[in-house]
């Protein structure tokens, strides 16, 4: 009797010891790309009145917090890096310029852009930055100009 006594308080020991480990398996978001994930945002005005379907995905946004968890990014679990970002249908009304901060999400793979208002922006070529960038939607966003090459990428315009 003792030794089943004895193995339930390792087995409640154990345990314990297991729930007070953190569990943690994705990475937070990296500051710098926080901090260009914000300056992108407040370079636009939402302007909710655009689109009947409209979602304000950037008015949740706040400093401090992890931005993996924002609405419309996506992070890579292991490094960290914003992978993702959708804002389609974001209300955001103003110019895309050539020294976004945008531009510093190097390791964007998708990026819907979507259902905007880009005022007639030109299509830029500093799209082409994002080298490991598959899936870029630009639909229904009001952008202008010639086409860019890049290279795999499924670009919707």
């Amino acid at each position: 009797m003792e030794f089943y006594h004895t193995l339930c308080l390792l087995f409640s020991l154990s345990a314990r010891v297991l729930l007070d480990l953190p569990f943690t398996t994705a990475q937070s978001c990296h500051p710098a790309q926080s901090n260009a994930l914000l300056q992108f945002s407040n370079s636009f005005t939402v302007q909710t009145d655009m689109y009947l379907l409209c979602d304000p995905k950037t008015t949740g946004w706040e400093n401090g917090l992890d931005c993996c968890l924002w609405d419309g990014v996506t992070c890579d679990n292991v490094t960290g890096n914003v992978i993702g970002l959708d804002l389609s249908f974001s209300c955001l009304q103003g110019t895309l310029r050539s020294d976004s901060s945008l531009f510093a999400l190097r390791h964007l793979h998708s990026l819907n852009l979507g259902g905007n208002n880009f005022l007639a922006s030109p299509i830029l070529p500093e799209l082409s930055v994002f080298a490991e960038l598959r899936d870029l939607d630009l639909t229904h966003s009001n952008f202008s100009g010639s086409k860019i090459r890049i290279s795999k990428c499924l670009f919707r315009i």
